[in-house]
């Protein structure tokens, strides 16, 4: 006994799935609540309208021809109640787009719901205006007309049992009034139905559900399927794009590596060479014979090394920025004394220039939260670059103010040679001289502004370069609103 009991069990929970998915499948049909549930919806019904395109203009031209045939053995104005309601829905269906495809499938879900309800209420109605030509043109006693009748119904069922099939609550429904409409008729106009013929309409109308059913899940799976293709279509599309990106990223990041490293072994190998020939000249006591010759080669050896050394430190901060190893010390810092002492520090180098040093400092400057390290190595890197540029009867400015909206922006104004447009894209590229570095007598390292650039992106600032070839250039630093600090006013340290 236990074994049938199983198989019921499990014919249950069957059955139970099956309905719970009917539930699930009905659903979706009129409120898709997904991207996906709507894109399958509208597929569905786009499916039905290319099926039935022409219906609106056939349907009403085949009632045409079955009232003029049935007015031979009925009132014409029983007839006419019948195909007037025909042509005009039919017509007006068509007009208003029923057989036209629904709208993109990328609307939103609530769009294709508002659709689906509408199209299928519209078929519904269809339906029932087409399937009211048998309890209307019935002629009780008469076999042919029944025939005809039978016939035409069971035909429009079979092409519904297809073209509907696609969308489950049209399709049902229409199963459904098709159904009931070939079996109650003969009851409700003869008042008894003949029992083979009742039969024979009942096991039409299974066989019918039966493969509208499977139509139906058989466009549902196609569908589907084409779904996921498109998505992955879309999506291999996507990952091209982004190897395509990443790739051209590699390659532009090969040429960068390949240019600093020739760019550095460059740079490294001038104080290189020069500290190894003086080096070797005072070895071999070369120009010993002459006073202070030794003391003079002496001197190139050291700036040599001097400038190797500043030159690898430049290198080393750069890569600890662009490794994102760069830890902000965060303090309260006052803009005026800090300029003050930047500029103090360059007093020596400014007055062998013959260069004039200035300040312009807003009064009150609010503090600013920062890496004060990085804050003057900024300056001193912008400082150093303009007198680097700046011919001797110049003038180097630092400044500092605040924008309208409270941020605080500072930076070194000079008057000095000035860059060409053409050059000022690259100069804060690692080893991004300008045109103008070949005139002057003091050769950098091209990391400066580098370095600048890198220090204030840490503090989610921005830098901006003005210049103009002759004139000068002002670099300008902008800190984020953020990191304005109201204070009471500070006096510009003197």
């Amino acid at each position: 006994m236990a074994k049938p009991r199983g198989r019921v069990a499990r014919a249950i929970r069957n059955l139970r799935r099956r309905l719970a998915g009917l539930r699930a499948e009905w659903r979706i049909s009129l409120d898709p609540k997904s991207a996906g549930e709507a894109r399958l919806v509208s597929a569905q019904l786009t499916v039905i309208s290319n099926a039935s395109r022409y219906h609106a203009l056939l349907l009403p031209i085949i009632g045409l021809a079955i009232a003029f045939n049935f007015a031979q053995t009925m009132p014409w104005i029983r007839v006419l109640a019948w195909w007037i309601p025909v042509a005009v829905l039919f017509g007006g269906s068509g007009l208003l787009g029923r057989y036209r495809p629904p709208p993109d499938p990328g609307l939103a879900p609530h769009d294709v719901a508002r659709v689906a309800k509408g199209f299928t209420l519209t078929t519904i109605v269809l339906t029932m205006v087409w399937c009211a030509m048998m309890p209307v043109l019935w002629i009780p006693g008469d076999n042919f007309n029944h025939v005809v009748l039978v016939l035409i119904i069971a035909s429009s069922m079979a092409s519904s049992a297809s073209v509907n099939a696609p969308h489950l609550v049209s399709g049902t429904i229409c199963m459904w009034l098709y159904g009931l409409t070939l079996t109650l008729t003969p009851l409700l106009a003869e008042g008894y139905v003949n029992p083979f013929f009742a039969m024979m309409a009942i096991a039409f109308w299974i066989s019918m559900i039966a493969q509208m059913d499977s139509n139906y899940e058989m466009t549902r799976r196609m569908l589907s399927l084409q779904d996921e293709r498109a998505g992955l279509i879309v999506n291999l599309k996507r990952a091209k794009m982004e190897s395509d990106a990443a790739r051209d990223r590699a390659e532009q990041a090969s040429l960068a590596k390949s240019q600093f490293l020739a760019n550095m072994s460059h740079e490294l190998r001038t104080p290189l060479n020069a500290i190894l020939g003086f080096s070797e000249m005072i070895h071999a006591d070369i120009g010993g014979e002459k006073p202070g010759k030794h003391k003079e080669y002496a001197k190139v050896v050291y700036d040599s090394g001097h400038h190797l050394l500043a030159l690898i430190n430049d290198i080393l901060d750069l890569a600890r920025i662009e490794a994102g190893g760069l830890d902000l010390r965060e303090a309260d810092v006052a803009l005026e004394p800090l300029l003050a002492e930047m500029l103090r520090m360059m007093d020596a180098r400014a007055l062998g220039a013959g260069v004039a040093l200035q300040c312009e400092a807003s009064q009150g400057m609010p503090l600013v939260c920062a890496d004060e390290r990085a804050l003057k190595q900024v300056l001193l890197n912008l400082l150093s670059n303009a007198l680097k540029f700046t011919p001797t009867g110049g003038e180097v400015t630092a400044f500092a103010f605040v924008e309208e909206d409270g941020a605080v922006a500072f930076g070194v104004r000079d008057t000095g040679v000035g860059i060409s447009e053409g050059d000022q894209s690259r100069v804060f590229e690692k080893f991004g001289q300008g045109r103008h570095d070949i005139v002057t007598l003091e050769k950098g390292t091209g990391l400066g502004l580098a370095i600048v650039k890198g220090l204030v992106a840490a503090h989610g600032g921005e830098v901006t370069l003005v210049s103009r070839v002759g004139e000068g250039t002002s670099v300008t630093v902008r800190l984020p609103k953020e990191r304005s600090l109201a204070r009471e006013a500070l006096q510009v340290a003197s």
